[in-house]
C-alpha cells in the first residue's frame, strides 16, 4: 500500500513539475515575441496618439491626415490610430496613399486596407474584417506604382501591452526590411 501511495505522489508531482514547465514554455518560447526591434532609427508620422513602444531609436511624430503627403519626404512611414480611421477613408486620402513611397498602418481597422484604397467605399460601408483578427494593416508602395498591403496581428490572439508591442515591433521591422526609401533620414 505504501509502495502504491508514493508511486502516486511521484506521480502526481512528475504532472504537475510538466504543467509548470509546458507552461513556462508556451509563455517564453516564441523569441520574436520578445525581441524589440533593434535598427535603423526611424521616424514615424502619427496621426493621432503615439503607441507606448520598446524602442528608443523610434520616434513618432504627430501630423493631420490633411499634412500626409508633404511630410512623407521626412518620414519612414506613417501611423493612424483607431479614432482617425473613418476620416481617413475619405476619397481625397485613397489618391494620397496611393501617391506615397512609404507605407501608412492603419492600426485595429476592422476594414483591412479595403475602403483606404477603393475611393468609392467608405469605412463604414467597407465588409467587416474583424474576423481575420490583424491588429494593424498597411498600404505598401511597390515597383512600378503597385501597391501591395502588409497585415500584422498579436500573439495568440491577445491584445495584451506586450503583445501589442511585439506587433509595433515586427511593424518597426517591415518598415526598415520593406523600405523602398533607402536613404538615410
Amino acid at each position: 500500500m505504501k509502495s502504491t501511495m508514493k508511486v502516486a505522489g511521484m506521480f502526481i508531482l512528475f504532472a504537475l513539475l510538466a504543467y509548470v514547465i509546458v507552461s513556462y514554455s508556451l509563455t517564453t518560447t516564441n523569441s520574436s515575441h520578445n525581441k524589440p526591434y533593434d535598427g535603423k532609427k526611424l521616424s514615424i508620422g502619427m496621426v493621432g496618439e503615439a503607441p507606448v513602444v520598446r524602442e528608443k531609436q523610434v520616434s513618432f511624430h504627430k501630423i493631420n491626415l490633411q499634412q500626409m503627403k508633404e511630410e512623407s519626404n521626412h518620414l519612414d512611414a506613417i501611423f493612424i490610430s483607431k479614432e482617425f480611421l473613418s476620416k481617413a477613408a475619405a476619397p481625397e486620402f485613397a489618391k494620397v496613399y496611393k501617391e506615397l513611397e512609404i507605407p501608412v498602418f492603419f492600426i485595429q481597422s476592422e476594414r483591412s486596407y479595403v475602403p483606404f484604397f477603393y475611393e468609392e467605399l467608405s469605412y463604414e460601408d467597407a465588409p467587416d474584417t474583424s474576423i481575420d483578427l490583424s491588429y494593424a494593416t498597411a498600404l505598401v508602395p511597390q515597383q512600378g506604382n503597385e501597391m501591395g498591403y502588409w497585415q500584422f496581428g498579436v500573439y495568440n490572439d491577445r491584445r495584451s501591452k506586450r503583445n501589442i508591442q511585439s506587433a509595433y515591433s515586427k511593424m518597426f521591422e517591415a518598415i526598415d526590411q520593406g523600405s523602398i526609401n533607402d536613404e538615410e533620414k
